[in-house]
């Protein structure tokens, strides 16, 4: 070492430096774009979220392409068939901070919001001609309770780890699914 009092200075100043900008990861009015992959285990789907942090959460408006291969066809009261499903919605909602440490490197959510959409029914054609129904596709609508953990490795990146119970008003294949979900979301 050439000279241990400049090292060690400019640690020092790289530490401070660094921990002073932590503190503007969710400042109030600040915007983000999140990309996330979610799964309903064996499904799988992803969603795209737009959102903006208020002084205690954030409110957001996305999408979600959701497939599902656990539906059942029946006929006169009698299972004859399995088939698959697919979601595609807009949704929009707000979440709270339930807890956060002090520089907001890491966040935990919970919130709700509301979604409307369109459900297809058999999207890869695998019925008979004689199970498929007369109208595949119907709109799907309803609540969407969630929970979201964020995890700050770096000021404007944040890793998301999320789960959600979207509750269908509508679906002949169930009212709810559990969807979990891991992305990133970006500080705009």
């Amino acid at each position: 070492m050439q000279n241990p009092k400049l090292v060690l200075l400019t640690l020092t100043l790289a530490l401070t430096a660094n921990t002073l900008c932590q503190a503007q990861r969710t400042m109030n009015r600040q915007m983000f774009i999140q990309a996330e992959a979610i799964t309903a285990i064996p499904d799988f789907g992803g969603k795209a979220i737009w959102g903006r942090y208020t002084p205690s959460g954030f409110c957001y408006a996305g999408a979600t392409l959701a497939n599902y291969s656990n539906g059942e066809v029946y006929s006169e009261g009698t299972k004859v068939a399995d088939c698959s499903y697919r979601h595609l919605y807009t949704n929009g909602g707000y979440m709270f901070r339930a807890l956060s440490t002090r520089k907001r490197n890491l966040n935990l959510y919970i919130g709700a919001g509301a979604f409307i959409g369109a459900e297809t029914i058999d999207p890869q054609g695998a019925l008979p001609s004689y199970l498929t129904p007369e109208n595949k596709t119907s709109v799907l609508y309803g609540i969407l309770p969630q929970v979201e953990m964020e995890i700050f490795p770096f000021r404007r990146l944040a890793l998301t780890i999320s789960g959600s119970l979207p509750y269908n008003f509508t679906s002949p294949f169930g009212y709810y699914h559990t969807d979990l979900g891991i992305g990133l979301k970006l500080m705009l």
